[in-house]
């Protein structure tokens, strides 16, 4: 029987209201890849997401640790609602500005040190961005702990302004209090979301406060693999994700018809 074939769709059969949809990208929409930057999007996954997002009248936002940049580049020419960096910018219709939060001013002392850390651990790349430093593990995953204990060794004076996040091979440090269940409860607060019945799939640790926060608003949580916090449905893969979607996207314009 082919994986198509068994697929179960993840909502309930009459969900309360019109949906606003949230996805996470890295090991929900998309494959997890030996680095970030080798991450392949499936062609039909462009017309998949454009389809909802007209269908659900703008209310489809991905929701990611990557920068808005990132996610722009990752899915050019496509732009969508979006949240980057765990919560520190927003773009909450395309082509308007992205809101960014102010970083910590000691976000800028730690980077030599993070630079000196990555070059005595052979295979662990570093990735700086606007507000948050992502340190990634994937090709060296025996470092782990070392990696770990070390970071919270060089975060240790700046404990008021920043908070480690876990990750699928790689941990980040970000500013204390920001999030992906904040960007998506602010999402929430304005059209085209507000009112409507929040979703978010996820797949890793980092996804537990979206899951959070949509079922804070009455919405739906769907874990994506071995999710690392409870959700409402799980989907095995992020294959079975976009197979889902594009059920979905077909659904809705029939529905609509």
């Amino acid at each position: 029987m082919s994986r198509t074939t068994e697929f179960i769709d993840p909502l309930p059969a009459a969900p309360p209201r019109e949906m606003a949809l949230f996805l996470d990208i890295d090991g929900t929409l998309l494959d997890i890849a030996p680095v970030p930057e080798a991450v392949k999007v499936p062609k039909d996954l462009y017309k998949t997401l454009a389809s909802l997002f007209d269908s659900l009248g703008g209310a489809l936002a991905l929701v990611s640790g990557r920068s808005i940049s990132h996610i722009d580049q990752l899915f050019k020419p496509l732009v969508l609602p979006a949240s980057g960096e765990h919560g520190f910018e927003l773009r909450r219709v395309p082509g308007q500005p992205i809101e960014r939060l102010q970083p910590p001013a000691a976000l800028h002392l730690i980077r030599p040190t993070v630079v000196e850390l990555t070059k005595r651990m052979l295979g662990v790349l570093p990735e700086f961005k606007e507000g948050t430093i992502a340190l990634h593990y994937r090709q060296v995953p025996a470092m782990a702990g070392p990696l770990l204990r070390s970071i919270e060794k060089l975060i240790e004076p700046y404990q008021d302004d920043f908070v480690i996040q876990p990750g699928k091979m790689v941990f980040e440090i970000k500013p204390r209090g920001i999030d992906k269940g904040r960007a998506i409860a602010q999402l929430m607060m304005a059209p085209p979301f507000e009112s409507r019945w929040p979703v978010f799939a996820g797949d890793d640790a980092t996804d537990a406060y979206g899951f959070d926060a949509v079922r804070r608003l009455g919405g739906y949580a769907i874990g994506v693999g071995p999710s690392h916090a409870p959700a409402d449905a799980h989907l095995a893969s992020p294959s079975e994700v976009r197979i889902w979607l594009t059920a979905l996207a077909k659904s809705i314009t029939s529905a609509a018809a």
